[in-house]
């Protein structure tokens, strides 16, 4: 999910009963929490929580074979998609948004990878807005917007171009467990 207030507190009933995190910069962070259901009630297992000065949302999430959370979305300048080591970051260097894939592990949520999408120019992007993954061999797969071109594997061997500037057109991407982009194809009349 997404926050914008100072902090965010998650409820459990067993140790470590509440947890708060505290927001990142001044933008809107994304938050992971894993649960576990004990029938009657819940206990929290693990939160996290990433985010800047900017803006940073979440589109969709799945679960691959494994139980580790794969999340998409957007973020806008410079992103730490690991919060608990601190290490692993992304730049934004166009400005506008550019587009987010990040797997986590679910023992506690250690960032696995994280694959991010850039445009060619400042006119264009990739909005993902849905992810599902395969539950027999756990390819990912992507939908969302675009506009102008998209670079799916940063070195323009699957960029997507023609599509409209100043509006949006669908697009369809494959992954690989490892965050490979496979294929992306747009759809355009």
């Amino acid at each position: 999910g997404i926050f914008n207030s100072s902090s965010i507190t998650f409820p459990s009933s067993i140790m470590p009963y509440n947890t708060t995190l505290i927001r990142k910069g001044n933008g809107t962070n994304v938050f992971l929490a894993k649960y576990l259901d004990l029938g009657t009630t819940v206990q929290l297992l693990w939160s996290l929580n990433m985010g800047n000065d900017q803006r940073m949302q979440i589109s969709d999430l799945d679960i691959d074979n494994s139980g580790n959370p794969v999340i998409i979305g957007v973020f806008t300048n410079e992103i730490n998609f690991d919060p608990i080591t601190n290490t692993i970051g992304a730049v934004n260097n166009n400005r506008v948004e550019d587009f987010y894939l990040a797997k986590y592990d679910k023992a506690i949520g250690n960032l696995i990878w994280v694959k991010t999408l850039s445009s060619a120019t400042t006119s264009g992007g990739a909005y993902p807005l849905g992810v599902s993954i395969d539950p027999n061999i756990d390819s990912i797969y992507v939908v969302g917007q675009f506009s102008n071109s998209v670079d799916f594997d940063n070195n323009a061997l699957l960029e997507l171009t023609g599509g409209p500037i100043g509006a949006t057109a669908p697009f369809v991407a494959k992954f690989n467990t490892d965050g490979l982009c496979s294929w992306a194809y747009p759809i355009i009349n």
